[in-house]
């Protein structure tokens, strides 16, 4: 080997080295962009605005949902965003509020599309041993969000209960103030001006506190959804508001008249689903005579009260405790809610 080789050959290695040097720093340069930060948010999904942590969401296909218990691992099938846009069809937002010594969350669902300059909310009260992120996969509503028709809420409870006045979990042992957290809630949206009309509803546990919402101060929303639930307690008649019950006739867990077993529940009797019917009938002073559309599976009476306000009773027939997943023919809970809140 010559002299001059040998000279070259430092040379040659020299630029590999500063090849192998300058993609090192491009590795570490991309590793420091995607690496969460101290709260394990991403740095490029920290939210612009209000404080909290936003997430783009994909649209879940309407009425899809699962059946029966609603396993908090169940997944649904996306589909694309809306046609008027390229981004996400909606994005979710965590906020949170503090009541008494307790920091609160709640996630919200925002249209990145809305249908109109107003469009309405449901806040949706999650049932018993689920996060609201859970039952927002196992009720199947985030449509409404994706489609730009409403916004859509779903609370989480403590320690996955809500204290429903008779039961349910760690809330109700320990005391803990739903009621003005989902107030809070509610004002909360109330202050958006492209939000026209909150609707509070529930699952089970969730029902429970709906109910409180619409009996405490009914004048701050526009009804009240309960799916599977009656009140929890007694409910004073501050005015009138449009409710919403959805009900299987022979739901093991709420009597849906007087010929079935009525629950006792630490001590409260509750009351049926009729019966609850018949008591808001009475509140918004509607008529004797309703409006009925009857299908394969589900039949659905509609009273168009005084006060202008609607009680609307949506029973499946047979079924147990489980979410309404619809059927060919049958439609879901959340086609039901979602005709309650867009009446003609």
């Amino acid at each position: 080997m010559s002299s001059e080789t040998r000279h070259r050959q430092p040379t040659r290695w020299a630029t590999v080295a500063w090849i192998l040097a300058g993609a090192a720093i491009v590795f570490l340069v991309l590793w420091a962009m995607a690496m969460p930060d101290l709260n394990g948010v991403p740095a490029s999904k920290l939210a612009l605005g209000r404080g909290g942590t936003s997430r783009p969401q994909a649209a879940p296909k309407p009425g899809v949902s699962p059946s029966a218990t609603g396993s908090p691992a169940a997944t649904q099938t996306a589909t694309p965003a809306p046609a008027q846009g390229s981004g996400p069809a909606m994005t979710e937002v965590t906020e949170s509020v503090t009541v008494g010594s307790l920091v609160r969350t709640y996630e919200a669902f925002l249209p990145s599309h809305p249908v109109a300059a107003q469009i309405p909310a449901l806040i949706m009260l999650h049932g018993l041993g689920v996060t609201g992120d859970e039952e927002a996969l196992r009720d199947g509503l985030l449509w409404m969000a994706a489609g730009g028709d409403a916004v859509v809420v779903y609370p989480n409870g403590y320690k996955m209960s809500w204290d429903g006045a008779s039961c349910c979990g760690s809330a109700q042992i320990e005391g803990v103030d739903d009621l003005d957290f989902i107030l809070d809630v509610v004002r909360s949206l109330a202050a958006d001006p492209e939000i026209k009309g909150i609707y509070v509803g529930g699952y089970s546990n969730g029902g429970k506190v709906a109910y409180e919402v619409g009996c405490a101060d009914p004048s701050l929303i526009a009804g009240v959804v309960a799916v599977h639930a009656v009140p929890g307690g007694a409910c004073p008649d501050d005015g009138p508001v449009s409710l919403l019950e959805i009900a299987n006739t022979t739901d093991p867990r709420v009597a849906y008249d007087a010929t079935h077993t009525i629950p006792i529940v630490n001590g409260f009797r509750e009351t049926t689903v009729l019966g609850e019917v018949a008591a808001w009938k009475a509140r918004d002073a509607c008529p004797a005579a309703s409006t009925t559309a009857t299908g394969d599976r589900l039949s659905t009476q509609t009273w168009s009260c005084s006060s202008g306000t609607r009680v609307v009773l949506a029973t499946y027939a047979g079924g147990d405790h489980g979410w309404p997943a619809g059927a060919p023919g049958t439609p879901s809970a959340g086609q039901v809610i979602w005709t309650f809140m867009s009446p003609p």
